[in-house]
Parts: C-alpha cells; sequence; structure tokens
C-alpha cells in the first residue's frame, strides 16, 4: 500500500476526517445541577458532518484515547441483520458492569485525565464548579482512518493543535466526510 497523503492511512475506503481553523470557539457543553457534564458516547462516521461545538471535540479526543489504549466502546455487528444488531446493543446497554469497566479503564489513563482537568478548569465558575465528566452509553466509534495515532498528543500534533484545550475550546472545527 503506498502513501498518497502525508500524515493519511490509505485504505480502500473514503473517509477521511480532518481540522479546519475557520470557525467559531463553540463552547456547547453544560455543567449540570449534579456539577457534572454529561455526555452521550457517540459515533464519528464517514458522513460528511462538521462539528465546531466543544461537546463533539471533547467526545472525539475521548475516543481518541480510547482507541489509542484499546478501550472498545463499540462493538462490530456489521454480519448481523438490523434485528440481531438491535438486540446486540440493547445487550450492551443493559451489561452495566461490562461499561462500568470500560470507563473505569479510560479514567484510569493520563491522557484522559488531562483531558477532564482541562474540562474542569475551563468550565468551573465560583458559583458552579465543574466535578468532571459523566457518560451514558451508546455506540463509540471513530472511523478507521482516524484510529492511526499512537496517542491523544499524536492526534493534536498531527493535526497543528497546541494542546487539548485548543482543540475543544479553541476554533477547530472538526469535519467527517468521503472522499
Amino acid at each position: 500500500m503506498k502513501k498518497k497523503r502525508s500524515n493519511t492511512f490509505e485504505t480502500n475506503s473514503s473517509s477521511v476526517h480532518t481540522i479546519t481553523f475557520d470557525g467559531r470557539a463553540e463552547n456547547d457543553l453544560k455543567v449540570e445541577r449534579d456539577g457534572y457534564i454529561h455526555l452521550r458516547v457517540r459515533s464519528y462516521g464517514k458522513n460528511y458532518a462538521a462539528y465546531p461545538g466543544a461537546e463533539d471535540k471533547l467526545m472525539y479526543a475521548i475516543l481518541t484515547v480510547c482507541y489509542t489504549h484499546g478501550i472498545w466502546l463499540s462493538w462490530d455487528y456489521d454480519y448481523l441483520d438490523d434485528e440481531e444488531a438491535e438486540d446486540e446493543f440493547e445487550a450492551l446497554m443493559n451489561a452495566n458492569d461490562d461499561w462500568d469497566d470500560l470507563i473505569e479503564e479510560l479514567r484510569e489513563t493520563e491522557e484522559f485525565q488531562e483531558i477532564e482537568q482541562c474540562v474542569i478548569d475551563v468550565m468551573s465558575t465560583d458559583s458552579k464548579p465543574c466535578k468532571g465528566i459523566r457518560f451514558h452509553a451508546g455506540d463509540g466509534y471513530i472511523d478507521h482512518q482516524s484510529q492511526e495515532y499512537d496517542s491523544l498528543e499524536d492526534f493534536l500534533t498531527s493535526n497543528q493543535i497546541p494542546d487539548v484545550k485548543e482543540f475543544i475550546f479553541g476554533k477547530a472545527v472538526l469535519r467527517t466526510d468521503c472522499d
């Protein structure tokens, strides 16, 4: 396989994820009454979409940490029909012990701790301190092309982003598409 674009793993798939700096900072995160930011785990595939908001960029950074540490918050059910896939999804959502173990494994990584501390620092106010991030189960998936990084730092450096705070809360816009 030949590399045709620098810093891009080439496959026969046509998925492309890019970071651009043509947006404005959009902080759509909210500290809830319990003092936490609640995130539903979500997927970033090959469909065209632009994600300028801090919530999506935060989730993307967290999923990058998951992939670089081998923590799979997703499942592969391409081989299942729709009804079987629905059953698999329900089983995963009901398997709280497994989900809790995966989240605990994520929380133990230094990279996640750096992300969470950044969010706490930015989102805390004197009247409403932020205690951290809580997760709600979902299908956490980044299309394969974006999984080629060795670490969150590698992801940020490859995209010329100085730090996690600038990625999540700055003017970066995450874009997904097919080329």
